[in-house]
């Protein structure tokens, strides 16, 4: 990142961090150390998906449509209807 205010870095070095520990509370494989893991953008678990610094899509322009991290629970949908 080209001149980033040091705010900035620092929250990517926290999220970071909470999506390491995430990861490894889900039981996926992660390094030892957080600060050493580079995150997948995107994280398929039975039932769950993760995704890292994806952008979401809406039904209207959002300026700030990039959450650092996003946990679908697929557990607990109804399946879609035959």
């Amino acid at each position: 990142m080209q001149d980033a205010h040091p705010y900035t870095n620092r929250h990517i070095k926290v999220a970071g961090y909470i999506h390491w520990m995430i990861c490894e509370h889900i039981w996926l494989q992660v390094t030892d150390r957080y600060y050493e893991n580079i995150p997948e953008r995107v994280i398929h678990v039975i039932g769950a998906t993760g995704m890292w610094d994806v952008p979401v899509i809406a039904d209207r322009t959002v300026l700030a449509n990039q959450p650092d991290t996003v946990l679908h629970d697929k557990k607990g949908e109804d399946s879609p209807a035959d």
